[in-house]
């Protein structure tokens, strides 16, 4: 499959389903993504996401999920399986993973997830490999990893660069672009500047660009990229693949209400994980709330609770934004 085949249009970062005891729950898995194939407006799903908690897993998890996700969406839409080490994300920690243990698992579960037939395999920009100090190259230590893993891995691979790193440089960038297996990146930022200049890094390459903020998606497509990973995939893939038609038919007020759908559901949402579970279990495919308490929680809180209200007032309002799609 071609990188403009599963790198296209809307890629849902998929929540993690945890049962109570906080240990991988597939029933419920299954049922969640079930419930998102329904619309069919997904083109492909982005499997441990920033959103699915992805600090939070071990390393059996990984393979756990991945084998899950391979069987069920399978032959249905494409699986790209972030296969980073495992670390728990904390910045401020004295320690970080060993380089060769975070490495090595990476190599690992990428042959392991690209053997059970994932799409391409996801790679977080490895800050878990920074010393504190900064006694090394920083980029010189991407370049590394990056080469290390395609290297080893006979499957595509694409960059997650998530909105909390430091951005890396264009001309890192357009290094890594150059590595014949590398495919694209998700940049997760709402900052305009920094996603045009990467899509301008790599306007020559092979290499696809993936907006990571469905806010900005309408700016994103005008600078180039054809694709979004981002919590709007998940509530309001209808209208994203809408705006994304409409851009290619010149129907320029058409993306623009469109964007104006998608932005105001995302000011609206109370929390994704919850509300997304909640859906689901409403439409007849029971998602236990649970989230792990390990990890850090860089996108949603993992509160216990859905403040009801929001929820009606959000479920009100995406009903009728689709209803015009």
């Amino acid at each position: 499959m071609e990188a403009s085949e599963y790198l296209h249009g809307c890629i849902a970062p998929s929540y993690t389903c945890w049962a109570e005891d906080e240990s991988f729950d597939e029933k419920a898995q299954r049922n969640l993504w079930d419930f998102m194939l329904q619309g069919g407006a997904i083109n492909s799903y982005f499997i441990r996401s920033g959103m699915g908690q992805a600090y939070s897993y071990a390393f059996e998890d990984v393979k756990a999920v991945a084998a899950c996700a391979c069987d069920h969406l399978g032959g249905v839409a494409p699986v790209l399986m972030n296969c980073s080490g495992i670390w728990d994300g904390m910045f401020d920690a004295p320690e970080r993973p060993d380089p060769e243990t975070y490495t090595a698992q990476a190599i690992e579960l990428s042959q392991y997830a690209a053997g059970l037939g994932a799409t391409a395999v996801v790679h977080v920009v490895p800050e878990a490999l920074i010393p504190r100090d900064g006694a090394e190259d920083r980029e010189g230590i991407f370049l590394r990893y990056y080469e290390a893993v395609c290297e080893a891995v006979e499957a595509p691979v694409v960059i997650y660069h998530p909105r909390l790193q430091q951005p890396l440089s264009t001309e890192l960038l357009a290094r890594l672009a150059d590595i014949p297996s590398m495919m694209g990146m998700k940049i997760s930022s709402v900052d305009g500047y920094l996603v045009y200049e990467y899509l301008r890094a790599t306007r020559d390459k092979d290499f696809h660009v993936v907006q990571g903020a469905e806010m900005l998606y309408y700016a994103a497509l005008y600078a180039g990229s054809r694709a979004l990973i981002g919590g709007g995939c998940n509530f309001c893939p209808q209208i994203l693949k809408a705006e994304l038609e409409r851009f290619e038919a010149g129907d320029h007020a058409g993306v623009l209400a469109a964007q104006d759908s998608v932005n105001r559901l995302h000011g609206m949402l109370p929390n994704g994980a919850l509300t997304m579970k909640r859906l689901a279990t409403e439409a007849g495919l029971p998602v236990g709330p649970t989230a792990r308490r390990r990890g850090k929680a860089v996108y949603d809180k993992p509160v216990a609770t859905l403040d009801e209200e929001k929820f009606q007032a959000y479920k009100r309002a995406r009903e009728e934004e689709l209803a015009k799609y």
